[in-house]
């Protein structure tokens, strides 16, 4: 099966027993964790996420959705050494994320593990 996500990047099985998106007009393949950047407004990100935002899109069948899972797995894996199951989606300004974002870059972290670890700190310090 072949399902076309871009005018440069398709997403197949037929290369083999994992998905692999190939570029047309080079014929070169991607795994999930490839980092490329399809758009020059995307950043450069794995393949998966760009196959989540780009299938998005698209109103696909069962077997196409299965397809697109097979290559995106189920959301972001966990790091190392972490079994997190949960998720906590929150809303906020773009002027309130930026901050956070800010705050993360400058204490050397990631955003979810700067926001996980500030959390984390005012439950000790509650307690």
């Amino acid at each position: 099966m072949r399902i076309t996500l871009t005018p440069s990047y398709y997403l197949t099985d037929d290369l083999g027993e994992s998905p692999r998106i190939v570029h047309q007009q080079t014929g070169e393949d991607y795994g999930p964790d490839d980092i490329l950047q399809w758009y020059p407004s995307w950043q450069m990100q794995p393949c998966r996420q760009s196959v989540r935002r780009a299938a998005a899109t698209f109103k696909l069948n069962r077997e196409q959705s299965a397809l697109v899972a097979r290559f995106t797995g189920s959301g972001r894996p966990p790091k190392a050494g972490t079994s997190a199951t949960g998720e906590i989606h929150l809303r906020v300004t773009m002027e309130r994320k930026n901050s956070y974002v800010r705050a993360a870059r400058a204490s050397g972290l990631g955003l979810s593990e700067w926001m996980t670890t500030t959390c984390d700190d005012r439950v000790r310090r509650d307690k």
